[in-house]
């Protein structure tokens, strides 16, 4: 009995030391304010954003809140690393150079404190589909000629070699002299000439003029232009020479001069020597023409000129002769030579009369000797006063065999009916409208991914057929949207185009994962998140709120809107960002699982020990913030170097900016995040 009461007074004892080592805690530790995740704030401060994302230059202003409203004081404000940030005693920041900087907020009492990231913005940025995108195209020559009926394989280059897309596609000006399949190979069909061009998806171009010759057309006339030239002692100038007809075989010039010490020429180039006359001679085939130089020593140049029309409209086989005006009247050169810019569709001559071939648009171009120029745009036009509507058509032919085309581009095909005086009406039929529209005059516009063919068809059933590829465009930061439309709500046919190729852009990442051997499912995840910061078509952002009648989240532009109950959101928050990327793989809100995922147990973790172990798709959590938390960060793992023990993020950082990716590339022993949570729970391990 002696030793339960011993006992009992111990224990009494015991108690009152624990009770009062717990009160000392409590009372001689209050300036710092502990949360538990199960803790409610009843007063401090906090930052209205903990992330802010910056690029270079950026200015910000940062907000505080006091907990409760009716608890204020005075703030002081610290940045650890002012190479990177500015901050003035009222709590502007300017971005200075790239990295991550903390900011905290400190009561002049020192009670609470606060601290808030700041991220500037690196201009290398990972991207999720590395591209390397076609910066030239080298094309072997710039005019071929050939004999109809003869086939030409054209050579060119793809640069840079390593281009990830060299897709290409071919088009003829004039189907009637040559055509060209999509490996470039020309056939050439009757005399006349055709511009052939080439294009990659990165829209770089180059063309080659095709003049195809009859055989055996001889040589019958030459032009000089100008055929009378006045210059400068040491002047030079490039004398044109024209040949007739123009798709004659023989086109090789010898040139002379009657009097060298005056002027000399070189494969037409002249050289003014001394005051005088000359007298130059070009000749070809044993046909010569002549023009004569003076030289001088004071000349008066052209200042201006100017043609009768600036636009022009003829039908095919009519002409116009142009009329050329100059300043000042008394110039010493009043001699022009002349250009088109498709002789396919109109020539001109050495004095200005407009030769109409067939349908479409040239512009001509007169030049004075000193440089001045004039232009006229030429549209040529069918006369259908010329059709033999009882002549049978014979071939039918496209300006395209085969088309590559991005959703949402659109490109005109032409049809060419032989022979030219027959009915040149064509009916256009597309082998799936829901890849693409096509309207009566050959128009398409790319709807959606896939392909089929495009046909036209002649009164009398012959048939031309292109075959049309749609594709998605790359998801690449050079190819994000830049649109940034405030306050207005994106349409259904919108929602639907980027909605289709965010699910279609998920499943390609996931089958490219699956086909490398790594995890489906954190590709998968991944891949959303980039494809609402970079997607090509406009900048947007879901408010993560469920599943619309369209897509997965509801689709707003971004927009400056606060009160405004139909465009809620200007911006998309981290908690928001992280939910909505697993929702579109997963179709369920991760929010409602979140506290079940497992965690690493050590807190506070660096650049080094994230880099270690974390994987992407992995999901980081820093403060209280947890998928719905009342504060903090969230981001999702985007990639992993652990040689270099770095890492990067994807996430939307703050109300007020967009998703981005920000590079961890620094060595640092602060604490960047508190968890990290490997997400086997979701993936599977």
């Amino acid at each position: 009995m002696n030793i339960v009461k011993k006992n009992f007074k111990w224990i009494i004892v015991g108690t009152v030391i624990i009770l009062l080592a717990v009160f000392s805690y409590l009372f001689f530790n209050n300036k710092q304010v502990v949360i538990n995740e199960e803790e409610e704030v009843t007063e401090g401060i906090n930052f209205i954003d903990n992330v802010v994302n910056l690029d270079i230059g950026d200015i910000y202003q940062l907000e505080v809140n006091f907990v409760p409203e009716t608890y204020t004081e005075n703030v002081i404000y610290i940045v650890n690393d002012e190479s990177i940030v500015s901050i003035t005693n009222d709590g502007e920041i300017k971005a200075l150079k790239s990295g991550n900087a903390i900011v905290t907020v400190i009561t002049k009492s020192g009670k609470y404190t606060a601290n808030l990231e700041v991220i500037v913005n690196s201009e290398d940025i990972v991207l999720a589909t590395p591209t390397i995108a076609v910066s030239n195209i080298e094309l072997e020559g710039t005019r071929v000629n050939l004999n109809s009926g003869e086939t030409y394989q054209l050579k060119y280059d793809i640069l840079p070699e390593n281009a990830t897309d060299k897709t290409i596609m071919w088009e003829t000006s004039d189907a009637r002299i040559a055509t060209v399949t999509d490996t470039g190979l020309v056939s050439a069909k009757q005399s006349g000439t055709a511009v052939l061009t080439i294009y990659s998806m990165s829209g770089v171009q180059k063309s080659i003029a095709i003049v195809v010759n009859d055989m055996e057309v001889s040589l019958t006339g030459l032009e000089l232009s100008p055929s009378n030239l006045v210059m400068s002692i040491n002047d030079t100038y490039n004398m044109k020479v024209s040949y007739i007809p123009i798709n004659a075989i023989n086109q090789t010039t010898q040139w002379a001069s009657s009097n060298s010490s005056v002027v000399s020429v070189n494969n037409g180039l002249l050289v003014a020597n001394k005051v005088g006359t000359a007298t130059i001679t070009a000749t070809s085939n044993g046909i010569s023409k002549t023009a004569t130089v003076t030289v001088q020593n004071d000349i008066i140049d052209i200042t201006s000129i100017n043609l009768d029309v600036a636009s022009l409209e003829l039908k095919v086989g009519k002409s116009y002769q142009l009329s050329v005006s100059y300043l000042p009247t008394n110039a010493s050169n009043s001699s022009f030579s002349w250009s088109t810019s498709d002789g396919s569709v109109a020539t001109v001559s050495s004095s200005g009369l407009i030769k109409a071939l067939s349908s479409g648009a040239a512009t001509i171009t007169v030049k004075s000797t000193n440089g001045k120029l004039s232009t006229v745009k030429v549209t040529v036009i069918e006369d259908e006063s010329n059709q033999d509507y009882s002549m049978t058509v014979e071939e039918v032919l496209l300006n395209f065999e085969y088309l590559f085309l991005y959703v949402g581009d659109t490109k005109k095909l032409r049809a060419t009916i032989l022979p030219l005086n027959a009915d040149q009406s064509v009916t256009w039929y597309s082998g799936d409208n829901s890849i693409l529209s096509l309207d009566s005059n050959g128009y398409i516009k790319a709807k959606k991914p896939g392909k089929t063919t495009v046909s036209a068809m002649t009164k009398n059933g012959l048939v031309a057929k292109c075959i049309v590829t749609v594709r998605y465009p790359d998801i690449t930061i050079e190819t994000a949207a830049t649109n940034m439309a405030v306050g207005s709500a994106i349409t259904s046919e919108e929602v639907t185009l980027i909605n289709d190729h965010l699910a279609s852009y998920i499943d390609e990442m996931g089958t490219l994962a699956e086909a490398s051997g790594t995890n489906v499912l954190r590709s998968k995840v991944v891949a959303a998140g980039f494809f609402l910061a970079y997607n090509p078509y406009y900048k947007v952002a879901y408010n993560f709120s469920g599943k619309d009648s369209i897509g997965k989240g509801w689709f707003v532009k971004w927009g400056n809107a606060t009160n405004d109950a139909t465009y809620p959101v200007k911006g998309i928050d981290c908690n928001a960002f992280v939910r909505w990327s697993f929702y579109q793989v997963f179709n369920k809100d991760i929010g409602t699982i979140g506290r079940s995922m497992r965690t690493s147990d050590n807190s506070g973790l660096t650049v080094g020990a994230i880099a270690a172990v974390a994987e992407p798709g992995d999901v980081l959590r820093k403060s209280q913030a947890l998928m719905g938390g009342t504060s903090g960060h969230v981001a999702i793992v985007y990639s992993v170097d652990r040689a270099n023990g770095t890492f990067s993020v994807i996430h939307a950082a703050g109300s007020r900016v967009g998703v981005t990716i920000t590079n961890y590339t620094h060595s640092s022993s602060r604490t960047i995040f508190n968890y990290l949570y490997d997400m086997n729970y979701i993936y599977g391990s």
